[in-house]
């Protein structure tokens, strides 16, 4: 993964966070749209993530833990 492409995830998935805590919209679906918006790898792994569909929360957890010092 490139270092754009990772920022540009890291952003996403952040936002995807925010989103479902604030307003309650599901990881999944998130991504889902989000993905629409960008090309290429990061597409590619907003739909990889979107696809997981309910255990999309549980990736957040396993991914933010990975960002906690």
């Amino acid at each position: 993964m490139t270092p754009s492409t990772a920022q540009r995830l890291f952003t996403e998935l952040t936002n995807a966070e925010l989103a479902y805590r604030l307003r309650g919209v599901p990881i999944a679906e998130f991504c889902r749209r989000q993905a629409n918006r960008h090309l290429g790898e990061t597409r590619r792994e907003l739909l990889r993530v979107a696809a997981l569909g309910d255990d999309a929360a549980v990736f957040m957890d396993f991914f933010l833990k990975e960002f906690e010092g």
